[in-house]
């Protein structure tokens, strides 16, 4: 009876074993290229990396001239400072010079309307008495008048000094120093694009400026590959398909390589579209296939190169 039970579990697992296996692919490594350039135009001064280098994480990739660009940054320093002179000084009130004219300007007409005051008063009493002329306590009664209301004129002139501008005119000046600091701001960003560096470790497949030349704005400098950006392209039947996912991990090798490696699949195309190029097929070269696409795992990236044919095999279930 014991022999009979380990005789099924046998069979069971042996049925188990036929029926799980791996599938074998044909593809290639292809790498997803970064294309380092500037958005603002000018004479490249310094490239310090050759074409075939290994660079690490902000690396000076190249430089641009910035002269053209610091000239204008120094000049719109200057006038951003004039115009914050100017708004402190609308804020401050009118220069202490200035103060100090208006109070002896109202010192003057205090004394003016003291003396107008006592000829008003006294002509007032004369022209009672007849000692005097209508028109002579006419003459002294305007005076007065017109001495009160330079007294005000000139004690209003001072409290608006003081008080420095009107708020339209405030606000006037603050719209010039916000753009003021805006071209500022333009120009400083200006400056700091003209040093480009790497924003990630990688390998630079290609340089497309030599030193000295003009590079026009937006124009790659320096083809880049980071690790990260290096997949595995295989082509799946549709039959297989149901035997792969998105996060599956696929397992790769090649001819030059000395072990196996892993990727990981994140896309798989919608519907059957694709013919594999004819090196990376075998049997099925005039057949559509759905195109896959699975990302190396970057500590395994040196081993290979972009357009290195592997042969990728994905576990699955299944006859053969």
């Amino acid at each position: 009876m014991r022999a009979a039970q380990w005789m099924a579990l046998f069979c069971i697992l042996f049925i188990s074993a036929c029926s799980h296996h791996d599938r074998h692919y044909l593809g290639y490594v292809e790498g997803d290229y970064v294309y380092l350039s500037s958005p603002v135009s000018g004479t490249l001064v310094q490239l310090p990396v050759d074409k075939g280098q290994t660079v690490a994480a902000n690396q000076l990739a190249f430089q641009l001239d910035p002269q053209p660009e610091l000239s204008q940054l120094h000049n719109a320093q200057a006038q951003l400072q004039v115009t914050q002179q100017d708004l402190e000084n609308l804020k401050q009130g009118e220069r202490s010079t200035i103060i100090k004219k208006l109070e002896a300007q109202i010192s003057q007409a205090q004394a003016n309307l003291i003396f107008a005051q006592k000829m008003y008063e006294r002509n007032k009493e004369l022209v009672k008495t007849g000692a005097i002329g209508k028109s002579i306590y006419d003459e002294s009664r305007a005076r007065y008048e017109s001495d009160v209301e330079k007294l005000t004129e000139a004690q209003a002139n001072l409290a608006e000094a003081k008080l420095g501008a009107r708020a339209n005119l405030i606000a006037a000046q603050e719209a010039k120093v916000q753009a003021a600091q805006a071209q500022v701001n333009q120009y400083q960003w200006m400056v700091s694009q003209k040093t480009i560096r790497f924003s990630q470790a990688g390998f630079v497949q290609d340089t497309l400026f030599r030193q000295n030349e003009f590079v026009p704005a937006g124009k790659p400098v320096i083809q880049f590959l980071p690790p990260e950006n290096l997949n595995v392209i295989f082509f799946v039947p549709e039959k297989h398909l149901s035997q792969i996912h998105r996060g599956q991990k696929i397992q790769f090798t090649c001819d030059a390589c000395h072990k196996t490696m892993t990727a990981t699949i994140y896309y798989i195309s919608s519907r059957a579209e694709y013919t594999p190029p004819v090196i990376y097929s075998k049997d099925s070269r005039d057949k559509l296939v759905y195109w896959v696409e699975a990302k190396i795992d970057p500590s395994v990236a040196a081993e290979v190169n972009p357009g290195q044919p592997v042969e990728v095999s994905v576990s699955g279930s299944g006859s053969v």
